[in-house]
């Protein structure tokens, strides 16, 4: 009897061969000595029928399989599944096609997730007495991924995936057909064969020439001990002027390059008799800018205060990049690891707040940590890679200890780390509000250096800090790497010899007057002998008008070449107060 066979999807099968054999003893049990060579591989008797199989792909590296000819409805089909197509396997789970997946099918739907499991439907029991034998080969390409997209992964997808030679089938379904005859019985039908040869991986020829092996090994080999090594390992050579046409046998998949060739050829040899020598050095020193690797220089800042870098995966959980990022369209991974991690990270910060969870968990109660690496963020059609540092602050200031009050964490030892991360750029670092909807609505911002928004900062928005189970503020930053100016050359300044003279004022201004504003102010027409300004006190209350503020702001002057006079001190205080009383209605407070 030959079964009628249809290959839908010549290239994804290029090498299909089927086989009946009628009157098996399904019952039969292997030999000892076939139960003990797989038991020592690994695995454990089954049946002859299924001991057969194994043996099969442990001897040949050919996967085959076994069909009960009497539950296959039809004509075999090789095709793409229909989306949606469901299958129960061998293993008892049973699993929802997408259309990329191969199947062997029937009439009546997929009987095989074709190179991974064999289905339960038409599975081999006690009572089979005719089989459907398969052997095929498979293109990687259509194997590669599929078996762990369903949660497997089996011996026969292992192979497929990495390649098998597309000349073994043959020789696999005879040697199956023997073992089984030997074993269990049975009447051989003719082997029915479907097969493309202009899709069946033919190996191509390489080219390979004699001058080439010195220059790569160091040493010369002889054209004799050539043609014996590479014949030796079942290549077909053809002579050439100055080298050799080689042809790789069908199962050598790693054989595509003279390189592949010639390392064949140190191997039989031996590497130990490769010399070893120096390689010449003819390069030249090129130039660099002083400013040299901006990122290395934030992460030493960062380091330098404190914090600890951390390496997380670009691909996070859903459930948890939706909570940070509800309004986002998520970039979801083709072949996840796993359910948690099977989107793209549309953020640092989800991995760095997952860092601190797993950190509570194991009683660290104090974290600065930061990260560096790409976010990947879905523009219609197109994706953008941005290139971000993040950082994240948790619990006391401090570690625990006598000589200080313990306090936790707040907004403004953030703003500070980030004031210090930033004060090598000459642009004013400002920060203004920002909606975002995993921070803080009243404890975060958006940064900006000259202008230009380069990142935000905040606190973790309660509620998702309530969800993840933190039970106290986490301070969290991210900047676009990218949208930083260039930093500056650093340059020396002399260090006046003259003392310095200091003024304290206290203005009384609105409310609304943020300190920023007073600064910015100052530095609009700054005079030249103000060195430095601190606002060191902030005070409403008896005294000071409803609406109203007085700030307390410590102006330092200096000169490098002379000892300041009063005259002009007072001259540059005025300056100031007249100031910032015509732009922001400052009163000098008595």
């Amino acid at each position: 009897q030959v079964n009628d066979i249809r290959v839908h999807n010549a290239a994804a099968c290029p090498v299909y061969l089927g086989r009946v054999l009628k009157g098996v003893n399904a019952r039969a049990q292997s030999p000892l000595w076939l139960q003990e060579r797989l038991r020592r591989s690994g695995l454990r008797s089954v049946s002859a029928v299924v001991d057969a199989t194994n043996y099969v792909l442990l001897e040949l590296g050919q996967p085959t399989h076994a069909f009960d000819l009497n539950k296959l409805q039809g004509a075999i089909c090789v095709r793409q599944a229909n989306a949606g197509e469901q299958i129960e396997l061998l293993n008892g789970d049973e699993v929802t096609l997408d259309d990329d997946s191969l199947v062997i099918a029937d009439e009546s739907g997929p009987v095989a997730l074709a190179g991974i499991m064999g289905g339960l439907a038409t599975a081999v029991d006690d009572d089979t007495t005719d089989l459907f034998l398969e052997c095929a080969h498979f293109d990687p390409v259509a194997i590669a991924g599929r078996a762990r997209r369903y949660g497997l992964h089996t011996d026969s997808s292992h192979r497929f995936e990495r390649g098998v030679d597309p000349n073994l089938p043959q020789l696999a379904l005879d040697r199956l057909t023997e073992l089984i005859i030997d074993m269990a019985g049975g009447e051989p039908g003719p082997v029915s064969v479907m097969e493309d040869p202009q899709l069946v991986n033919q190996k191509k020829s390489i080219q390979l020439r004699q001058g080439r092996i010195a220059r790569v090994l160091g040493m010369g080999l002889s054209d004799k001990e050539v043609v014996e090594i590479l014949s030796g390992l079942g290549m077909v050579l053809e002579a050439l002027d100055g080298g050799w046409k080689v042809t790789p046998p069908s199962a050598r998949f790693d054989i595509n390059l003279e390189e592949d060739l010639i390392e064949e050829l140190a191997r039989i040899k031996g590497y130990d008799l490769v010399p070893t020598r120096m390689p010449l050095l003819t390069g030249q020193i090129k130039p660099h800018a002083l400013v040299q690797d901006e990122l290395t220089q934030l992460k030493t800042k960062l380091i330098q205060n404190g914090y600890f870098e951390a390496i997380t995966y670009s691909f996070i959980s859903p459930s948890l990049a939706e909570k940070f990022f509800p309004e986002l369209a998520l970039l979801a991974v083709e072949n996840p690891i796993s359910l948690d991690m099977s989107v793209m990270r549309p953020s640092l910060l989800p991995g760095l707040v997952s860092t601190l969870t797993y950190n509570l968990a194991r009683q660290v109660n104090r974290l600065k940590v930061f990260e560096s690496g790409l976010k990947f963020l879905p523009q219609g059609s197109e994706l953008q890679q941005r290139h971000c540092l993040a950082g994240l602050l948790y619990g006391p200031v401090v570690p625990e200890q006598w000589g200080l009050e313990a306090r936790v964490t707040d907004f403004f030892d953030l703003k500070g780390d980030l004031e210090l991360l930033l004060s090598g750029y000459e642009q004013p670092l400002t920060c203004s509000p920002v909606e975002a909807s995993y921070l803080h609505p009243g404890q975060s911002g958006q940064l900006k250096l000259g202008g230009e928004q380069v990142g935000v900062l905040g606190a973790l928005h309660p509620e998702l800090a309530e969800q993840l189970g933190i039970p106290q503020p986490v301070w969290l930053f991210e900047l676009e790497l990218d949208a930083l100016p260039e930093l500056p050359v650093v340059r020396f300044e002399t260090i006046s010899k003259f003392p310095e003279i200091r003024r304290d004022i206290a203005v009384i201004v609105a409310d609304a007057v943020s300190s920023f504003d007073i600064l910015q102010t100052i530095d609009a027409q700054r005079p030249e002998l103000l060195g430095e300004v601190r606002i060191f006190d902030v005070y409403r209350g008896k005294g000071i008008d409803f609406g109203k503020k007085s700030v307390a702001l410590g102006l330092t002057f200096r000169a490098t070449s002379r000892t300041l006079t009063d005259e002009e001190v007072e001259q540059a205080v005025n300056q100031i107060t007249t100031q910032l009383n015509r732009h922001l209605g400052a009163i000098l407070r008595e």
